[in-house]
Order: structure tokens, then sequence, then C-alpha cells
């Protein structure tokens, strides 16, 4: 027996792949028993969710309004979505403004402290003289 190949074709394994894979024409009576079962079940047709709703029976009833509701709601979520990123901005500037604030503050308070350290060494010497 040869070792397998995975790179070399397999006839007998294409061929069975083949022959169920072919085309075969349904039974004379598979339309028929798909058709009186249709009937019998009284089958609607589909509709997507957001049609049930907004459609001429759905939820939210009939009518041009349901379609302006909806857009309306569509604006005002834009709108939002754009005050929120300007608030969003505004806030990241204004804790870099803090930040800059901060670091001004500390950078003041040492040389506040350099200079009254130079001003007592001063003194000192004023009153050894």
């Amino acid at each position: 027996m040869e070792p397998f190949d995975p790179m070399e074709p397999n006839e007998e394994l294409e061929r069975s792949l083949r022959q169920a894979l072919e085309r075969k024409d349904a039974p004379e009576w598979f339309a028929d028993g798909v058709m009186a079962r249709v009937k019998a079940e009284g089958v609607k047709p589909r509709r997507t969710l957001l049609a049930g709703w907004l459609g001429s029976d759905g939820w939210l009833g009939s009518g041009k309004w349901t379609r302006w509701a909806a857009a309306v709601a569509m604006v005002a979520i834009v709108f939002g979505g754009v005050r929120w990123e300007q608030e969003r901005r505004q806030r990241l500037q204004g804790e870099a403004a803090k930040a800059q604030l901060m670091m001004a503050l500390r950078m003041t308070g040492e040389k506040l402290r350099m200079a009254q350290v130079r001003v007592q060494s001063l003194e000192r010497e004023e009153q050894a003289q």
C-alpha cells in the first residue's frame, strides 16, 4: 500500500463526490406535496421586523407619521452624537489646560521657593556683618 499524499488527486473520491453532488430532478409528487402543504397551513409572506412595526398593519399602525417619526429620531441621534463629540473635545481641551496650569503653578512655586531661600541667605549675610 502506498503512503497517503494529500497533494495527489484521489480519483475514486472525486468520482464519488461528483456523483453525490450531481443535479437530480425532484420526483413528480414533490411539487404537488409542497403546494398542498402551503394551502393547508395558510403560509403568510415573511416580513422583516422593522417593516412589521412601520408597515400598514404593524404595531405603530399606518400612515406617513411613522416614517416622519423615524426620520426625526435619526436626526436627533445624529445631532446628539455631534453634541456629545463637541463636549468630549471641550473636556479634553479643559483637561489639557488644567495640566498646563498645574505645571506652571509647580514651576512658579519652585521659583518662589528658590527666591525665598536666596533672600533669606542675603538677610543672614547682612546680619552677620
